[in-house]
Parts: structure tokens; C-alpha cells; sequence
């Protein structure tokens, strides 16, 4: 009799490997072996795995991870992170990237199929990529300032550093070059760096990514982590008077163009105006007058569409 772990024979656990005597007693009294069993205990596995890469520093170069498991089985499965996302899966035990930015952290869980093991599942050690230019960055941060995207970093050390790239994804993968600025060289001052990305918001996309190219003047060069902003998908609709009398004023603000319908309808749905709409980006606010005066009284709706979604708004006609 074998088993992993232990065995349960006739009602008794066993943990360790044995030879059990049954026996009965004769009908003089004696006791009479009548079978013997042999008990193999097999102890239980713990699979591992461990993480090794070609490099530790971000800076646009491949770098190879390698897991090496222990304790796998015949068809081990690894599934490597980045940031505790999951990047590939599957029987392959390296992967190869050179989009990593600096203070990004790759791991590896390994999913096992040996036999007799204490768990299915182990967790590598992490690797952390740092940057081979002496710069310290503090921050890099992105945001919106009417239609344009500033990028703002601070820096606490430089040494022999050149400059700055900023650069653009629409996609958080695929980067361009935007603008070069120069860097103070050598200090243990904060120092500020800016630059604006023009027109910004007028990008139709849902949100855009930029991220820092570091220099020095030996030619080596690193990343910043990248920073998102989010552009708005839709759009704020301000109503007054409302109640309406003769007029209802309507105010669209939109940080991107807007080319859609303009609605109003009825408390059944009923569609009582419809008009198409081609906005300029206006954060302040486009202005559209509605002439209500045929209007009974009662609820209406405001609706406004477009290619990314539906805003509507209620209001009542005194």
C-alpha cells in the first residue's frame, strides 16, 4: 500500500513508511499472523521557483527573465508579471522585454503538475529594474491645462546628466519623441524640469501616456515610469433656467471637438427638436439656445450623443 503524505489503514493514519503484522488469535489463545502489510510512504514535494534575468537596468536594451522551477513536473507552466500584471503564460520559462521602466518589478508563478506535492503553486523572488544614469528622479507627473498636457519632474541629484526626452504613447506601448530638454549636468539641488504637449486633448483617444528618456553625456540612457491622463470620453451639459419658460439655454463643455446630435424629447421619448452638433473644444462652455415657447407644459429630456457615448439631462417646461 502506497501513498502521499500518509495512508489510512483500517482506521489508523500512517505518515511514515511501515510493516503492519494482522493477526488473530487460535483457538488456543495464541496469536497467528494471517496477512502482513508493507505501508510506503512517499513525502510530499514543495515546488519552487526562482527568477534570474541578463540585466537589472531599464533603458530600452532587451532583458531575458529565466525561472527555473524545482519540483515542476513534466509540464510546469509559468506565468511571469510586471507590476503584478500578467504579461505571458504558457510552458515557456523566459520572457523578454525592453519596454521596462525603472522601479518596475518582475516576478514568476509557477504552476506544477508533479506528483505527490504539498502545493500546486509557487511564487518567485522579484526583480526590480534601476537606472544606470545618476540622475534621482523625485517625480514625473502629466495633466491637463485646457487642451494641453503639461509634464512636470523633479529631480534631487544629477551627475553628468545631459537631458530629458519627453515622449508620447496613445497606446502605453509604442512611444514617440516629443521634445528634448536640456538638464542642469551636475547638482544635489531639487531642480524643475517642464514641457507642454500642444492641442493635447484634441487627440481622439480615451487617454495618452508619456514617460521621460534619460540622458548623460557618456550616451547612457533610462526611463521614468510611464504617467497616464485620462482624456474625457463625454462631455458636462449645463441647463438654465430650468425650470424653462420661452428658452432654455444650454451649455456644452467639451476639453476635445464634439461632432454629434443634439436632442430633446418628450417624457415617452417622443422626439419633439433634433439638430446636429460640429463644437470646437471649449472648456468654458458652448452656448445653444432652445426656443420652448411651443412647449407644453411638463418634463423633457436633453440628450446629446456622439461617437463615444450619451450624455442627457432633464428639464421642465413652466
Amino acid at each position: 500500500m502506497s501513498g502521499c503524505g500518509s495512508v489510512v489503514y483500517n482506521g489508523t493514519t500512517y505518515t511514515s513508511s511501515t510493516i503492519i503484522n494482522d493477526t488473530i488469535k487460535s483457538y488456543q489463545g495464541c496469536d497467528s499472523i494471517y496477512n502482513i502489510v508493507t505501508i510506503n510512504i512517499t513525502t510530499a514535494l514543495t515546488p519552487s521557483v526562482s527568477l534570474s534575468s541578463t540585466s537589472t537596468v531599464a533603458n530600452g536594451s532587451p532583458v531575458t527573465f529565466t525561472a527555473s522551477a524545482t519540483n515542476g513536473g513534466s509540464a510546469p507552466v509559468y506565468s511571469f508579471t510586471v507590476n503584478s500584471s500578467v504579461v505571458q503564460t504558457g510552458s515557456s520559462n523566459t520572457y523578454t522585454s525592453s519596454t521596462l521602466n525603472v522601479g518596475d518589478i518582475v516576478s514568476c508563478n509557477l504552476t506544477s503538475n508533479a506528483t505527490c506535492i504539498s502545493t500546486t503553486t509557487a511564487n518567485s523572488n522579484s526583480i526590480t529594474m534601476i537606472t544606470n544614469v545618476p540622475v534621482t528622479l523625485v517625480s514625473f507627473k502629466a495633466y491637463l491645462s485646457e487642451y494641453n498636457a503639461k509634464c512636470v519632474w523633479q529631480t534631487s541629484t544629477e551627475i553628468n546628466a545631459a537631458y530629458y526626452v519627453v515622449q508620447r504613447s496613445i497606446n502605453g506601448a509604442e512611444f514617440i519623441d516629443l521634445g528634448r530638454i536640456q538638464a542642469t549636468g551636475n547638482s544635489n539641488v531639487i531642480n524643475n524640469y517642464n514641457y507642454t504637449d500642444l492641442n493635447a486633448a484634441e487627440l481622439k483617444v480615451n487617454a495618452i501616456y508619456y514617460r521621460l528618456q534619460m540622458f548623460d553625456k557618456d550616451g547612457h540612457s533610462t526611463y521614468s515610469k510611464v504617467v497616464m491622463i485620462a482624456l474625457k470620453t463625454k462631455f458636462d451639459i449645463g441647463l438654465y433656467p430650468n425650470p424653462a419658460k420661452d428658452k432654455l439655454n444650454v451649455k456644452i463643455y467639451n476639453t476635445r471637438s464634439l461632432k454629434g446630435t443634439l436632442l430633446v424629447t418628450d417624457i415617452q421619448g417622443r422626439v419633439l427638436i433634433q439638430q446636429s452638433l460640429n463644437l470646437d473644444a471649449n472648456v468654458d462652455g458652448n452656448s445653444i439656445s432652445i426656443n420652448t415657447t411651443s412647449f407644453k407644459t411638463g418634463n423633457y429630456m436633453l440628450v446629446i450623443k456622439d461617437e463615444n457615448g450619451i450624455e442627457q439631462k432633464q428639464f421642465m417646461k413652466q
